[in-house]
């Protein structure tokens, strides 16, 4: 049995990792770029452009519909016919700006991130806050052990697709939800026998927005479970075998060292932990 202390240090805005890997990653021009399961929530530049929608430049984007985000602004004009191919379905299309779906790997249909794309080169992968509520679909459960998240693994398709430069660093992350949060945190960890453990605390200094959870089991056993100190918050004892929740101030609160354990009987069990705060 492995244990891992997460600690959120209240100074430098990152994890300490005493025992073993975590995996983090850090979003434009973030100053944490070694810290990859850290990343620094910052809107995309054209939040403030002056001007109504219908000036270009991202202001067709949804941002009261959406929730937690990534952003990339590789190229400075796209020919949306181009892009076109890469989307699972197709919501609205505009002369502008396309929105649908884009594939990850390891998700579902209705996992899928909602993906922007306007003529004036802005690609923007979001989960909508009411559809899909959870900071936590994020976690990459098709690309686990990777440096990566859902959303940015969407933009990277869509760059691809019309032969656009990607980076991993270029990418910003941002929830429309919470335009105060400055950084999230994300840990994961999975059990492919018997039990593990991990630590989280967070300092009482910081402001806390949400912290939410997201879940995989691969085999159909109640034994397969996750706790939080003890209690039991989800198992993969139905259908679906991704499930994703929250934890309210009461149980997760801060200046407490929390204790989150995976347990497997069949197959393997996954776990992600996404907190969204500010100092």
């Amino acid at each position: 049995m492995k244990t891992k202390v997460w600690k959120i240090a209240m100074v430098v805005a990152t994890l300490v990792v005493v025992v073993g890997v975590l995996y983090m990653w850090s979003g434009e021009n973030s100053e944490n770029s070694e810290n990859n399961n850290l990343f620094n929530l910052k809107p995309p530049s054209f939040i403030g452009m002056a001007g109504a929608t219908g000036t270009g430049g991202g202001s067709y984007f949804p941002e009261t519909e959406a929730g937690m985000s990534a952003y990339l602004h590789p190229v400075s004009s796209i020919n949306l016919e181009d892009v076109k191919p890469v989307f699972a379905t197709i919501d609205v299309e505009e002369s502008e700006y396309i929105i649908g779906t884009v594939s990850v790997n390891g998700a579902p249909e209705s996992e899928y991130p909602y993906v922007y794309v306007d003529t004036s080169g802005w690609i923007v992968a979001y989960y909508p806050k009411d559809l899909r509520p959870y900071p936590s679909y994020i976690v990459p459960f098709g690309y686990w052990g990777t440096q990566t998240t859902n959303p940015t693994e969407a933009i990277k398709k869509v760059c691809n697709q019309i032969s656009a430069p990607f980076a991993y660093e270029n990418v910003g992350y941002y929830d429309f939800r919470y335009p105060s949060a400055t950084g999230m945190v994300m840990a994961l960890e999975d059990k492919s026998s018997g039990s593990d453990y991990f630590y989280i605390t967070i300092p009482e200094s910081y402001t806390v927005y949400n912290v939410s959870w997201a879940y995989f089991s691969s085999y159909p056993s109640s034994h397969n479970f996750a706790r939080l100190d003890g209690w039991v918050f989800v198992d993969g004892g139905a259908n679906p075998y991704h499930k994703f929740g929250y934890f309210d101030d009461a149980k997760f609160s801060k200046g407490i060292q929390h204790n989150i354990e995976v347990h497997r009987s069949g197959l393997t069990v996954r776990v992600g932990i996404v907190i969204i705060y500010s100092q």
